[in-house]
């Protein structure tokens, strides 16, 4: 199959400073072969101090915690 995009090339911070000014970026993707990465759905434990305030205030909002 021929590859009928022409998609330029562009470096990372100009791509970042079109968006941030509002130009259209799109023109740099290839929309019709999109390579899609495969990101594990591992979980993994994690363990943090934070102020009792937030805790407070996390449990005052029923955000999902666990002591």
């Amino acid at each position: 199959m021929k590859n009928t995009t022409k998609n330029k090339e562009i470096s990372g911070k100009e791509i970042d400073r079109k968006f941030d000014n509002g130009e259209d970026v799109l023109e740099y993707f290839d929309l019709e072969h999109p390579i899609i990465e495969n990101h594990s759905n591992e979980q993994k434990h994690v363990t943090f101090i934070m102020p009792e305030c937030i805790l407070r205030i996390m449990k005052f909002f029923r955000v999902a915690t666990t002591r």
